[in-house]
């Protein structure tokens, strides 16, 4: 399971259906990487894709969600990796001697910003 994995499957948690286009801007992927991703999780089986009923023309819209028995599974899963990335990166914080760095807030990776760039 990889970062894009992650956050589809953080996205999806709360057990309602979700369409493409509400994903796309929950994550902030591309289109072609929500795509792949979301074929794969499909295939392992850790997400459903489901096609609701029809409002009208057009082409056939999908809602993905997480199957009720992994449900739970996922969620403890992503918790317990939450937890050892924040151990992991709290003890190397320490190693960092650059002036000016600074964390990424949703992943929680060091990053230095660098003056004149």
């Amino acid at each position: 399971m990889d970062f894009f994995d992650e956050r589809i499957l953080a996205a999806l948690k709360d057990g309602k259906p979700k369409g493409f286009t509400s994903l796309l801007s929950e994550v902030g992927f591309s289109h072609n990487t929500l795509q792949q991703h979301l074929r794969r999780l499909t295939t392992k089986g850790l997400i459903v894709r489901e096609k609701p009923a029809a409002t009208g023309f057009g082409r056939p819209r999908f809602a993905y969600h997480l199957p009720l028995k992994a449900s739970k599974q996922v969620t403890a899963a992503l918790e317990d990796l939450a937890i050892s990335r924040h151990n992991l990166y709290s003890e190397n914080r320490n190693d960092i001697k650059h002036k000016g760095a600074k964390t990424i807030p949703w992943i929680g990776r060091p990053w230095i910003k660098l003056n004149g760039l």
